[in-house]
């Protein structure tokens, strides 16, 4: 352990190319408030956590290439010791939980001392603070951990600013699926050093200040929708209106944008919740019909918020679909295989919390593609005249037809549904009307500057 953060060839080649494959994963990949990651100072990245291996692997994303992160998690997935050896690796160090039992807890004094002395090196350390994961956007309480980590990496500095908790918030357009956006949110740093006198008095006054300050932090970095009663109708009206939200603000509905109206929706659902609950049933109910009838429509969301097809956007959009069929067609022979291998492997093993689906497929996709590439490129080139520059070009050619694959099925995706959109509503469908009376109310009540 003593060795844990030293940046190692085979590391770095390692970080190089999971970093390069992470961030194709996502479509797009953002990053916000990379200015406020210090240059010469140690860090203790803190985020939410929703997706078991990709939020670590987020926080590896935005680390300098020239410094080290090492990572706290839960004990129980040292347990074996392959498994054990692969974590040390990927610089991961076990933690403790009172799950795990009292007299497990001692464990923690030699990984957070590692952590300490990684931090007084001035490497990074990445944490993610509520303690265990969960598939739903809110904050859950913090554990105290990270705070003794970082009072005790201070000690040395005194009231000198030195060691910094930087609240990281992570956005994921889907938990499961390939190819949805990432936004990666990094707020300004909290001075560990400005709690030192406080801690000397009262260590666990401290810790509680600290804890308050990160949370408030994460929660301004998150969509938080802090509902037990009416989430799952929160989160429908938040991600249902973030597009309408932002033609309210004039602003480009682009990712990073949207993410900004799903913030602000879900601070103003909470207030409503806690000021008028007769007003938040009202928009639980309306929430829960818009969502069952775009199921039975199958249509997206976004769609209420834009302007219906004429006939001739539709010709046009589907003569591009068809001319640029072949291209799709040949990312789609050629990349079948390594696609869906993660997941037809992630279903034959069983996986059954979807929390951990999107790291598994990741994991796997990481051999599949290049070992499919690779076949495949000799395969080819065998059964042609065997020529080195050809095999290389295979090589490079396949992923790239398949990124034209996949983003040719988005779009055909979107203009479909675009298409249905505008027939549904052309002709007075029922059940359209019922959605748009739903999503009417919801717009009215809930979208203003």
């Amino acid at each position: 352990m003593e060795k844990i953060a030293r940046l190692t060839l085979k590391y770095r080649f390692a970080r190089c190319y999971v970093m390069r494959a992470f961030k194709n994963f996502y479509r797009p990949y953002l990053v916000r408030g990379k200015e406020n990651i210090p240059a010469d100072s140690p860090v203790i990245f803190t985020a939410n956590h929703l997706n078991a291996l990709m939020d670590a692997l987020a926080l590896l994303s935005i680390t300098p290439k020239s410094r080290s992160i090492t990572f706290l998690a839960r004990a129980d997935i040292f347990k074996q010791k392959l498994i054990a050896r692969f974590l040390t690796f990927a610089k991961i160090m076990p933690a403790y939980r009172m799950r795990d039992g009292l007299t497990n807890l001692a464990g923690n004094n030699e990984s957070f001392g590692h952590a300490e002395a990684i931090l007084q090196e001035g490497n990074y350390i990445g944490i993610m603070p509520e303690g265990a994961q969960g598939e739903e956007r809110n904050m859950r309480p913090l554990v105290k951990g990270v705070f003794r980590i970082a009072l005790s990496a201070q000690e040395p500095f005194g009231n000198q600013p030195k060691v910094k908790i930087i609240p990281v918030g992570i956005e994921m357009g889907d938990l499961i699926k390939f190819g949805q956006p990432l936004i990666l949110n990094i707020g300004k740093p909290i001075e560990v050093s400005q709690y030192m006198e406080s801690a000397r008095n009262n260590a666990a006054h401290a810790m509680n200040q600290m804890r308050d300050e990160l949370a408030l932090r994460l929660h301004e970095q998150t969509v938080d929708i802090a509902s037990k009663e009416y989430y799952k109708q929160m989160e429908t009206a938040v991600y249902s209106l973030d597009t309408a939200q932002c033609l309210v603000d004039g602003t480009v509905p682009n990712e990073l944008n949207r993410f900004d109206s799903r913030r602000k929706l879900a601070e103003r659902l909470c207030r409503i919740e806690k000021e008028n609950p007769v007003k938040m049933k009202e928009i639980a109910q309306k929430a829960e019909v818009f969502k069952l009838k775009l199921k039975e429509l199958k249509l997206r969301p976004w769609l209420f918020a834009t302007k219906p097809y004429s006939c001739e956007q539709a010709i046009l959009a589907l003569l591009g679909l068809l001319i640029s069929f072949p291209a799709f067609l040949i990312g789609f022979i050629t990349n079948i295989i390594p696609f869906m291998t993660p997941v037809w492997i992630r279903q034959a093993i069983k996986v059954k919390y979807s929390g951990f689906h999107s790291s598994i497929d990741f994991g796997i996709a990481l051999i599949s593609f290049p070992l499919f590439y690779l076949i495949n490129a000799l395969i080819i080139s065998c059964l042609t005249k065997w020529n080195l520059l050809f095999f290389l070009i295979l090589l490079i050619v396949q992923p790239l037809f398949g990124k034209l694959a996949f983003e040719w099925y988005r779009i055909m995706r979107k203009t479909l549904g675009m298409i249905r959109y505008t027939n549904k509503l052309r002709k007075k469908d029922a059940t359209m009307k019922e959605a748009q009376e739903a999503y009417s109310y919801l717009s009215k009540t809930l979208l203003y500057k």
